[in-house]
């Protein structure tokens, strides 16, 4: 889970927003006008506490299924 110790303290204030709205779909761009850095940290760990969001370098890659096709051509 991205926290402000593990993630969204070492990304900008931008990248942090677009995890909010990536998790929620919920642009708080306007909640957040005017926080210094260590205030809009802690507002988006809140915002994604409990979420399953990963940021997408650590998402998981989805496998490649090989097709029926592919598989008759490796006589």
């Amino acid at each position: 889970m991205p926290t402000a110790a593990n993630y969204l303290g070492s990304v900008s204030k931008a990248k942090a927003l677009e995890a909010v709205k990536g998790a929620t779909g919920i642009d708080s761009t306007k909640a957040m006008a005017g926080m210094k850095k260590p205030e809009a940290i802690a507002y988006c760990a809140s915002r994604l506490e409990g979420l399953r969001w990963l940021p997408v370098p650590l998402r998981a890659r989805a496998a490649n299924p090989v097709s029926v096709k592919d598989e008759e051509s490796d006589d």
